[in-house]
């Protein structure tokens, strides 16, 4: 099996030495530069990479990937798309090879983009290991690989964790615009709505995120849509912004109803409920979330409050005197955000009340 590393850079000079020390089980590297003045590309062809240069006018993401795929020698049987911000792990090349057989043309794995304020990890499930033919990247920001000439037959390695280092002052200026092109593109097209929401609540613009997810929301809804309980959610996160707490309450109360199997849906409405200091709620909430599944699941299945769930069980459990179910729960928190000061005070502070260790 021949397997390419493929992706697009401009001006990532500080990333590449460690781009391509995690690709190095790949055999070989495809870089699409698109217009980088720091010195990118002489990195990547001094470390061994094919370097080639594109310009994409007017700018839009699904076009540049295309190009940058279109490099990959057609030989290749597997594609690893990766961003210069991505790291593979160790033994990753072992665990695609186990995966892509048979039919199976796509490979859905962990991807662990951001950690909460207490540094326990946030995940889902992407999908952008696929086979060389097939796919084509859809969109002109968020995009997405799409299927063509045939069905996507993908098998799922959650033990393959790809893990996102992003750094926060790159400006992304270009992502409202091109967004508001997708939607102008594709009126009813749900993920592009979704995303476009989701870029104006980050901007600030709450009343337009509220328009766009309601927008959204009148599109018939999936047997089972994890986007949709995160654009329910989003918009409560809005409505919060806004003053809106009990509108906000309700909209994560539907969140959590119309996909009841969504950790993140039910940790959503506990840290609701823990706004508005309604303990009994946040604790039957938070409880129902510790009981399902800890693991990556699909876009919009954890938490958009960024908070554990055994947190806020924690909290809520002590205040309505569950004391020593809320220091296992504090322990359980603690477990998971070993860094958090914060939830390591709540837990000694629990303890000593209880006289133990």
């Amino acid at each position: 099996m021949k397997i390419a590393v493929y992706g697009i850079c401009l001006n990532e000079a500080n990333n590449v030495e460690g781009y391509m020390a995690c690709a190095a089980e790949a055999d070989l590297v495809v870089m699409a530069d698109t217009g980088s003045t720091d010195g990118t590309g002489e990195r990547f062809r001094a470390l061994g990479a094919q370097l080639h240069d594109i310009r994409i006018l007017p700018w839009r993401f699904d076009d540049a990937r295309n190009a940058a795929l279109a490099l990959v020698p057609a030989e290749v049987d597997v594609c690893v798309s990766l961003d210069l911000d991505n790291r593979l792990p160790s033994g990753w090349r072992d665990i695609v090879e186990r995966a892509f057989v048979g039919p199976v043309n796509q490979l859905n794995y962990t991807s662990l983009w951001a950690r909460t304020a207490d540094g326990a990890p946030r995940r889902f499930l992407d999908n952008r290991i696929h086979a060389r033919s097939g796919f084509r990247w859809t969109g002109p920001c968020h995009e997405y690989l799409a299927p063509v000439g045939g069905p996507a037959r993908p098998a799922t390695a959650a033990d393959l964790v790809v893990e996102q280092f992003m750094d926060l002052e790159k400006p992304r200026t270009q992502y409202l615009p091109l967004l508001e092109m997708a939607v102008a593109e594709r009126p009813d097209d749900r993920r592009s709505l979704h995303y476009l929401g989701r870029e104006y609540a980050f901007h600030g613009r709450l009343a337009e995120a509220v328009a766009m997810f309601e927008r959204y929301l009148t599109m018939p809804p999936a047997m089972f849509d994890a986007e949709r309980s995160a654009t329910l959610r989003l918009m409560a996160e809005c409505e919060r912004g806004r003053g809106d707490a009990e509108r906000a309450l309700r909209l994560c109360h539907q969140a959590a109803e119309e996909n009841p199997t969504l950790r993140g849906a039910w940790t959503d409405l506990a840290c609701a409920h823990y706004h508005a200091e309604r303990w009994e709620a946040c604790w039957a909430a938070a409880r129902q979330a510790t009981a399902l599944p800890d693991q990556a699941q699909a876009y919009g299945a954890e938490a958009w409050s960024a908070v554990l769930p055994e947190d806020l069980a924690a909290i809520s459990g002590w205040r309505l005197g569950h004391r020593r179910e809320a220091l296992a729960f504090g322990r359980a928190a603690l477990a998971k955000a070993p860094g958090s000061e914060r939830i390591r005070a709540n837990v000694e502070q629990m303890a000593r009340a209880l006289g133990e260790p």
